[in-house]
């Protein structure tokens, strides 16, 4: 994929919670085994958002995302603050293996992609992930009441890089290509 999405992935990996690191150690156990299968669930609330992304692609995002999840080093004494080096050692490996017997399936009658994964790993990117969707849900319903304008009468639009986060930018702006508006190119400021 792109370098913008292993750019965002810093800023998606930045946002795994250390408190998921704490009730992941404090799950271990003989009575826990943090490699069965659970799932999370992404639910989509509108048919044709749920239709317009997983024929743009973002099931295809998802995975990219699972793949390249993992401890940023400019984040780990975060999380070495909250537990300890071995612990960190543990989640890291479970953050950077735990996709491997993942999958990504989708429940078409509910309008759900359904992501499942490793317990441990689930437990560790439900949270993330979950902010990540609600994003791409939220701005997609937004843009496409544009889209449809643009549709309707050919109507073009600026994106206002108005994000407050990087990675609020980015979600923007995939959706915003998801819809294929068209770009051009800012050739420079006209002062009158």
């Amino acid at each position: 994929m792109e370098d913008s999405y292993k750019d965002f992935c810093k800023h998606f990996n930045s946002r795994i919670p250390s408190l998921g690191f704490v009730k992941l150690v404090q799950k271990l156990g003989p009575d826990y085994d943090p490699i069965q299968p659970s799932s999370m669930v992404l639910y989509v609330n509108d048919e044709n958002i749920f239709r317009h992304l997983i024929d743009c692609g973002y099931l295809q995002i998802l995975n990219f995302l699972m793949i390249n999840t993992r401890i940023e080093n400019d984040c780990i004494d975060v999380y070495k603050s909250e537990v300890g080096d071995k612990e960190v050692d543990l989640v890291s490996s479970i953050l950077v293996n735990g996709h491997k017997e993942s999958s990504i399936s989708l429940d078409v009658n509910n309008k759900k992609i359904i992501v499942t994964a490793m317990d441990s790993y689930i437990d560790l990117v439900i949270s993330v992930f979950s902010e990540f969707h609600n994003e791409v849900i939220s701005t997609a319903n937004e843009f496409r009441k544009y889209f449809e304008l643009h549709q309707k009468y050919g109507a073009g639009f600026f994106l206002n890089a108005n994000a407050s986060t990087a990675f609020s930018y980015f979600v923007q702006m995939w959706v915003f290509n998801s819809y294929d508006f068209p770009q051009t190119e800012n050739t420079g400021i006209i002062v009158t």
